[in-house]
């Protein structure tokens, strides 16, 4: 069995100024509220016995996810 690891960063927190959306970079139900608002995601896929899998490191641009491998 998999897992999903993921990692917001706010570079600005307390402004409000990113993503605060409902669902995160790769489709996850999560929220930002309070100021904070995501600017970076890195996500990493745990693929149990065969070790860390995919990974990314995503930008919110505005208007939505640029994706890099």
């Amino acid at each position: 069995m998999g897992r999903a690891y993921g990692f917001g960063i706010d570079v600005d927190p307390g402004t409000g100024n990113g993503y605060n959306g409902t669902s995160d970079s790769w489709g996850r139900k999560i929220e930002f509220s309070n100021g904070f608002a995501v600017d970076y995601e890195i996500y990493f896929w745990w693929s149990g016995g065969s070790g860390m899998g995919t990974d990314n490191f995503n930008t919110w641009t505005g208007s939505g996810w640029d994706y890099k491998a």
